[in-house]
């Protein structure tokens, strides 16, 4: 199951400029690949500053295919994107790696975009904040 929360602050100052960003979840199991396309057309009608997901981009980790078919609907954005990994996407460092070549992006890292500051932590193979490696 996924989800998808797309977020328009209310600002009383209209003068001030509004940052909007959407929220795209949990891709994992093959049904759900007709509804994760359509999420990705309904976001970008939306016309958001940047788009997020939560993670389980991929059923199989180590799997090219399975993030072929991950990634592909994020082409027709016009907004930036940031992958956060979710527990299918990074088993172990093998997976930190397919990760990272497929995104192009750290697991773990933190970034401005809009007046907010987004800090991404990849918990996947850690079993505590101390197991968390330094980025």
């Amino acid at each position: 199951m996924f989800s998808l929360l797309a977020c328009r602050p209310v600002d009383p100052h209209p003068a001030a400029e509004t940052f909007v960003f959407a929220v795209i979840g949990d891709r994992t199991d093959e049904s759900w690949e007709p509804a994760w396309r359509k999420t990705f057309v309904d976001v970008e009608a939306q016309h958001p500053d940047l788009v997020l997901t939560v993670g389980d981009l991929a059923d199989d980790a180590l799997d090219p295919e399975d993030w072929a078919l991950a990634l592909e609907p994020a082409k027709g954005l016009s907004a930036p994107i940031e992958y956060v990994p979710g527990n299918h996407d990074i088993l172990d460092e093998a997976g930190q790696t397919v990760f990272r070549e497929k995104t192009g992006q750290a697991p773990y890292r933190s970034f401005d975009r809009g007046g907010v500051h987004f800090v991404v932590v990849d918990n996947s193979v850690a079993e505590s904040w101390a197991e968390l490696p330094e980025p």
